[in-house]
């Protein structure tokens, strides 16, 4: 079985924290994002992604919402 990379374990936490803490999971999303760059996991890297996507949907307006 292989070990997670650091990657993998920021790109969850962002994750699993959209609810519960959005600004964070959207700074870590960011953080994942320049990591999985850095090592070339595209799975991280998509992951992240959607959870940078998924921030301005949730907690932004509609107008916000098109320009990102």
């Amino acid at each position: 079985m292989s070990q997670r990379t650091a990657c993998q374990d920021l790109v969850a936490k962002a994750w699993n924290a959209q609810y519960s803490s959005p600004r964070d999971s959207f700074a870590w999303a960011q953080e994942a994002m320049a990591e999985a760059e850095k090592c070339g996991d595209a799975a991280c890297k998509a992951l992240a992604h959607l959870t940078i996507g998924n921030f301005p949907l949730r907690y932004e307006g509609p107008t916000q919402s098109q320009q990102s």
